[in-house]
């Protein structure tokens, strides 16, 4: 992987990891590891930056050399302990080289548009109370220390073929830091035309369609049939008709080929039973038609029915 220029990485910390600023051994060991953590990005191509590579020959101003970091760079690494927290938010003493100046530009900066470039991680324990409030959601990376103290063994680090579970997230801020996600987006490609889906059989449609001018209100919610126009009637579904036809069950029954006196027939046969004459009447037609008594004939009857009507 090329880049133009190594993105530049700013390391943001406070001297020592906890209230206590006299505990000299937990500053030393603290300091040491943002120094080795810098070392790492450096060899592994990022433009790190940090206070300690300009001891030796200090600014004029820390605090103007800080802000200048802070608003230049790519990305601003907050190592997140709890004195950091304090001072960022001035609930704690004033840091003797950068005071509250640092924390006053950094939450400039994290309510601006370029909040995204600051990013928490932790050494060693995670603890979500010591990021500062304004980024609390975002995410962030533990770092485990202490860290590779050679180049070589710092590409190890990255590898995707060494399953080291321990430097799991610092492969993930890695990549953040280097644009190169661990998901490849493929690229956009062009809108498919999906023609408008017909109805699997269309002509049950029709069926219903048909029964609808005979039918009120209260029988369309009980007769809503989804069926192949082919299949023939069964005996359900007789009933079920027969309940939707009411009392223009004789006309169908015309239209079916049925004579007067068989009407008749069923008539008496189902007594005053509007649901059972009609029903006698479809059973009647299923077994005179047999493998022909389809809901399509039944569609043809009906649309003869409508016409005539």
């Amino acid at each position: 992987l090329t880049m133009d220029s190594p993105p530049t990485v700013f390391i943001s910390y406070a001297p020592c990891p906890g209230r206590d600023a006299s505990d000299v051994e937990s500053t030393k060991q603290h300091r040491a590891y943002v120094l080795n953590l810098a070392k790492v990005l450096r060899w592994l191509g990022l433009d790190a930056i940090v206070d300690q590579f300009y001891e030796d020959c200090p600014p004029t101003s820390w605090p103007q050399w800080t802000e200048e970091q802070l608003r230049k760079s790519d990305w601003i690494l907050m190592v997140c302990t709890e004195s950091y927290w304090a001072h960022v938010t001035e609930k704690g003493s004033e840091n003797p080289r950068w005071g509250h100046f640092e924390g006053h530009v950094i939450y400039s900066l994290l309510n601006s548009s370029r909040s995204g470039k600051f990013i928490p991680v932790f050494f060693g324990e995670r603890n979500q109370a010591w990021i500062p409030t304004s980024i609390a959601a975002t995410t962030n990376y533990l770092i485990h220390v202490p860290l590779p103290p050679n180049e070589k063994s710092a590409a190890e680090l990255v590898r995707n073929d060494v399953e080291d579970e321990v430097h799991a997230d610092f492969r993930k801020l890695y990549r953040r830091l280097t644009g190169q996600p661990s998901c490849e987006q493929p690229d956009l490609g062009s809108i498919v035309e999906v023609p408008p889906e017909r109805p699997r059989h269309s002509q049950g449609v029709i069926v219903q369609g048909q029964l609808g001018s005979h039918m009120d209100s209260s029988q369309r919610k009980d007769f809503n049939p989804n069926i192949d126009p082919r299949s023939r009637l069964s005996q359900r579904q007789a009933l079920r008709l027969a309940k939707a036809l009411g009392r223009h069950w004789k006309d169908l029954a015309a239209e079916l080929g049925f004579q007067q006196g068989e009407v008749d027939n069923f008539e008496y046969v189902g007594r005053d039973d509007l649901k059972e004459q009609a029903y006698k009447m479809l059973i009647s037609w299923t077994q005179k038609l047999g493998s022909k008594s389809t809901w399509e004939q039944l569609r043809r009857a009906m649309e003869k029915d409508r016409k005539s009507g």
